[in-house]
C-alpha cells in the first residue's frame, strides 16, 4: 500500500504525513503505519526512474498531451463521472513531467558555480552524505533530491559512488519535515521517529556492506539509469529486513518516544511546582 500510494502521489513525504495523521487519530495502528512507511520508501524511487528516462526521450510532447487531454476531461465531466478522476490523473502526470523538464534545464548551469563544484565534486563520503541530507530536507522529498542527482549523473557531473553517498543521505533528510511536523503529537511522533530510525539503519547497513563491493561500485558507469536502479535496489533490499523485524523496531520506537514523553512530563511538573511555590510566596508577602 505504501509503495503504490507513493508511486501514484510522487511524494513519500505526503504519504508519510497521511500515515502519521491516521495513526494519531487511531484509525490505523503504529505497526500498520510502520509497514506503509517502509513501503513508501520503495515507491519513492519511481520518480527517479521517470527522471532517468528523460535522458532517452524528450518529455515536452507527452507533457503537453497529458495536460491537454486532462484539462478536456476535467472541464467537460460532471462531478460524479469517472473521467473526472482520469482527467485529474493526467493533469498530475503532465505537471510531474513539466517539473522534471524544468529541473533538467536548470541543472545545466549548476557546474558554472565554484561553490557547487566544491560541494558535489568532493570525494569525502561524510560531506556527500550531508549534501544529500540537506538537499532532501530543503526539498522535503528524497525523490526530488534523487532526481537532481540522476540529472547531474546524466550530464557526467558526478561519479556513481558519490551519487550513492548523496542518495543515502537524501533518504535520511526526507525524514526531517515529518519529525518537525509531528513533534507535539504522541502517535504521529512515533511514526516520524520510526521513519527516521528505519532510514538511519539503512544508512548504517549501506556503510557496513560497502567495503565488500567498493571496487565494483567504482567501476559502474555514472548515468541516470544506473543511479535510479541503485536507489531502487537499496530501498528494496533494506525493506525486507525491516519488515522481518518490524515488531522489535516498533517496540523500540515506542520506548524512545515514551522516555522522551516522560522526560517532558517531568519537566512540565517541575515548572508547575515552581510556579505554585512562587504564587504562595507572593501571597504570603
Amino acid at each position: 500500500t505504501g509503495a503504490t500510494l507513493t508511486a501514484l502521489f510522487g511524494s513519500g513525504a505526503a504519504v508519510n504525513g497521511c500515515v502519521s495523521s491516521l495513526t494519531e487519530s487511531g484509525i490505523i495502528s503504529l505497526e500498520a503505519g510502520a509497514g506503509i512507511v517502509v513501503g513508501s520508501n520503495t515507491g519513492s524511487t519511481i520518480i527517479t526512474h521517470i527522471t532517468a528516462l528523460g535522458e532517452f526521450f524528450e518529455v515536452s510532447a507527452p507533457c503537453a498531451v497529458f495536460l491537454l487531454i486532462g484539462f478536456i476531461l476535467y472541464s467537460t465531466a460532471r462531478p460524479d463521472e469517472t473521467r473526472l478522476n482520469f482527467g485529474m490523473i493526467l493533469i498530475g502526470a503532465g505537471f510531474v513531467l513539466l517539473g522534471l523538464k524544468t529541473l533538467s534545464t536548470a541543472t545545466k548551469s549548476l557546474f558554472a558555480f565554484n561553490w557547487f563544484r566544491t560541494l558535489f565534486l568532493i570525494k569525502s563520503p561524510p560531506i556527500l552524505l550531508l549534501n544529500g541530507f540537506f538537499i532532501s530536507a530543503v526539498f522535503q522529498s528524497s525523490s526530488g533530491a534523487s532526481s537532481v542527482i540522476v540529472l547531474l549523473c546524466g550530464k557526467n557531473g558526478l561519479d556513481f559512488l558519490s551519487a550513492a553517498y548523496i542518495i543515502v543521505g537524501a533518504n535520511i533528510g526526507s525524514c526531517v519535515p515529518l519529525v518537525f511536523l509531528e513533534r507535539n503529537r504522541k502517535k504521529g511522533k512515533e511514526v516520524a521517529v520510526f521513519n527516521l530510525l528505519f532510514n538511519v539503519l539503512c544508512a548504517v547497513c549501506f556503510f557496513v556492506i560497502l567495503p565488500f563491493f567498493y571496487e565494483r561500485l567504482k567501476t559502474i558507469p555514472a548515468n541516470g539509469e544506473s543511479v535510479a536502479i541503485f536507489h531502487t535496489v537499496l530501498n528494496v533490499l533494506t525493506a525486507f529486513p525491516a519488515l522481518a523485524f518490524l515488531n522489535p523496531l516498533v517496540d523500540f520506537t515506542r520506548k524512545l518516544c515514551s522516555s522522551k514523553t516522560l522526560s517532558n512530563a517531568q519537566k512540565s511538573k517541575k515548572r508547575k511546582k515552581k510556579s505554585k511555590n512562587f504564587k504562595v510566596y507572593y501571597l504570603n508577602n
